[in-house]
């Protein structure tokens, strides 16, 4: 295995590199698993480095939480010592981190940027007394070289700084096809509703793409914080606890790229939406709602529990939870968000107060394995657009939206960022206030008690399921850091479009796949027949109706002028045509291009040319056909130099999870 590496030894009891300690401290003070006895840099990949470190006993934490243990590279990028933070002799522009401590968002690897460089999170991982960071080169400015040293700290004022300069020259790498080069971790890891322990989906592959079998290869899980335990390839949560933790892999030595961000039991703000009005409704109140992996409720005596107001000008928040609406507030709103132990609950409250009196009851919530639909019912005969109690019992709107919800999962092989239960509320409209539809957890659908309609239901009272999955599906992008920054970033003028369309795109793919689907996934009869109808506003024929014979065709009746002409309604309407000519699935390896979400693809695009000749390759990558004449023919300009040279990566990333 060609793995270009380099390290120094320290002899332990011979002192070979030079090391300080705090005033009056004896070398005795400092215990085994703070005594680096080597550490290196090793050149896994293409533009990948694994820094690690040996130490000579095991890392172990404080049972407080807020004791931990750092493990730390000086990078000096510029191999000047001169610049960046003094170290010796050496001034780093870059300090790549290992925090080993209980705290669940200390746990990990970090990549600090001096003087104004950018910052971020890296993949960590302990394997007995071995300490592991993987880096891309771009995290820390791609340098040609670079030179480093090390050192160790702790809680109690110990620590060890070897002052001994190395350097580093990132060259080609030669790997056999047998040997890993890149490993991934599946992204989104759910401990609830009786489920305390699971094996994370863990993938390797070669330098060319191809996939490895993991038989008789060593794999190692390390899961932070302490709550957490890993007991061969699986990861068990503690009873009477949740929150949140991270879980990396290794495979034959390599480290996953990506890090595995579990939720454990349940931390939710109930209510998720709360309606106030100055005279019928001025207070309410909200409150945290905590569960373990087993769904055991957790009492909130004992525990930190925080809650805090976005807008303390829209509605008063007292430490007891009431909610007092404000004159000022009127007509706006606010979130109430919650902290548990240090975690951030997986919801927000809206709250909204209302310009008038509108005859609104306090809210209920309609309950679904991973989605809840809330709504406030009407102390009135309430019109078809609102009759929630109605719509929630008839087509089972918890038990559908949740069926899809999973759906949803399979396609992009991940979840919302914010993780935990996903909420869904009905919002009330008045005349300063108006929302159709909003992204967020809750994500809100708007309706007018004085209206017929809404954008939560139909003239007929079937549920606009696609609005709402349309707002559900931004939650599941938010996670996705290349496809945002290649494709949705609005600096070019059509991201907006790519960002809009590619969220309606879940409400489609979910319907065809409960209408082609023998058991029709598990979705009330009802909302079947309201999606199949060929002549229903909720049917996929009806959206194609609206994107094919009307956006689509009319955008190129008109002379298909991309970007100007180049809408949401335009992009979703060449979506639905794909899907039926090259079948649903494209859309599933088109989402593994981007996977695991956090991982960085390294491509930006320059103009409109670039961004939509890689959208060009990556639909071809996941139709396996070459699409530039039909993209062409619906006037997306493309790059064939540039399209030659990312279809080989976009190709065997479209496959990953084939």
């Amino acid at each position: 295995m060609n793995v270009k590496r380099f390290a120094w030894v320290l002899a332990l009891g011979f002192g070979v590199a030079s090391h300080s300690l705090p005033a009056g401290t004896p070398r005795s003070a400092v215990p085994g698993w703070l005594n680096p006895v080597r550490a290196g840099v090793d050149q896994v990949a293409p533009g990948v480095l694994q820094f690690w470190m040996e130490l000579a006993e095991p890392p172990i934490t404080d049972p407080d939480a807020g004791h931990g243990t750092t493990y730390v590279w000086f990078v000096d990028s510029d191999c000047n010592p001169a610049t960046g933070q003094a170290h010796g002799a050496l001034g780093s522009e870059y300090n790549i981190r290992a925090v080993v401590q209980n705290h669940v968002w200390e746990g990990t690897g970090h990549v600090d940027g001096i003087d104004g460089r950018p910052s971020c999170e890296a993949p960590m991982l302990v394997d007995g007394t071995k300490v592991f960071v993987l880096v891309t080169l771009d995290k820390i400015g791609n340098p040609p070289r670079f030179t480093w040293n090390c050192g160790t700290s702790a809680w109690n004022g110990s620590q060890k700084y070897l002052t001994e300069v190395n350097t580093f020259i990132p060259s080609a790498l030669t790997l056999s096809d047998g040997q890993p080069s890149r490993v991934i971790i599946e992204p989104i890891l759910m401990l609830r509703q009786g489920v305390s322990s699971v094996a994370p989906r863990v993938r390797a592959f070669n330098m060319k793409g191809s996939p490895l079998s993991l038989k008789d290869r060593r794999v190692t899980l390390f899961a932070s914080p302490y709550r957490l335990k890993v007991v061969g390839q699986r990861v068990e949560a503690e009873a009477d606890w949740a929150g949140r933790a991270k879980v990396t892999a290794m495979v034959d030595g390599v480290l996953s790229s990506n890090i595995a961000h579990m939720y454990v039991g349940t931390i939710e703000v109930v209510p998720a939406i709360m309606h106030l009005e100055l005279s019928t409704r001025p207070v309410a109140k909200v409150s945290l709602r905590a569960a373990d992996a087993n769904g055991k409720p957790i009492p909130l005596q004992g525990h930190d529990v925080q809650l805090t107001n976005d807008f303390n000008d829209v509605a008063v928040l007292s430490p007891d939870g009431t909610v007092r609406a404000l004159t000022s507030g009127a007509g706006r709103q606010t979130h109430i968000r919650a902290m548990f132990d240090g975690s951030l609950a997986s919801n927000y409250c809206a709250v909204r107060v209302l310009r008038y009196p509108v005859p609104l009851l306090p809210e209920k919530e309609a309950r679904g394995g991973n989605v809840s639909f809330w709504y406030p019912p009407l102390a009135m005969a309430p019109p078809v657009g609102c009759r929630f109690e109605e719509m929630v019992q008839q087509y089972d709107l918890a038990g559908t939206l949740d069926r899809a919800y999973l759906l949803l999962w399979d396609l992009t092989g991940t979840l919302p960022h914010v993780g935990g239960r996903q909420h869904l509320a009905a919002v009330c409209n008045d005349d300063k206030y108006r929302l159709t539809g909003g992204s967020g957890n809750p994500a809100g659908v708007g309706f007018d008690p004085l209206q017929p309609s809404s954008a939560v239901a139909f003239p007929d009272g079937s549920p606009k399921l696609g609005l709402m999955l349309h707002e559900i599906g931004h939650e599941f992008l938010s996670g996705f850091l290349s496809m945002h920054r290649i494709l949705f970033d609005g600096r070019v003028k059509s991201g907006p479009s790519y960002g809009e369309a590619t969220a309606t795109l879940f409400g489609m793919y979910a319907c065809q796949a409960i209408t082609t689907r023998p058991d029709h996934c598990g979705v009330a009869p009802a909302a079947v027949v309201a999606i199949a109808d060929p002549n229903g506003p909720a049917s996929l024929a009806s959206t194609r109706r609206s994107y094919v014979e009307g956006g689509l065709n009319t955008y190129l009746r008109n002379g298909a002028h991309y970007p100007d002409k180049f809408t949401p309604d335009v992009l979703d309407g060449m979506l639905l045509v794909l899907g039926d000519r090259y079948g649903w699935d494209i859309y599933r390896r088109f989402f593994s291009v981007f996977y695991p979400p956090d991982e960085r693809i390294d491509f930006s695009p320059r103009n409109e040319t670039d961004r939509a000749t890689f959208f060009i390759a990556a639909m071809s990558a996941a139709a396996r056909t070459d699409l530039r004449r039909v993209f062409g023919e619906w006037g997306l300009p493309c790059d064939n130099t540039l399209f030659q040279r990312l279809l080989p990566e976009l190709t065997w990333r479209a496959a990953q999870r084939d």
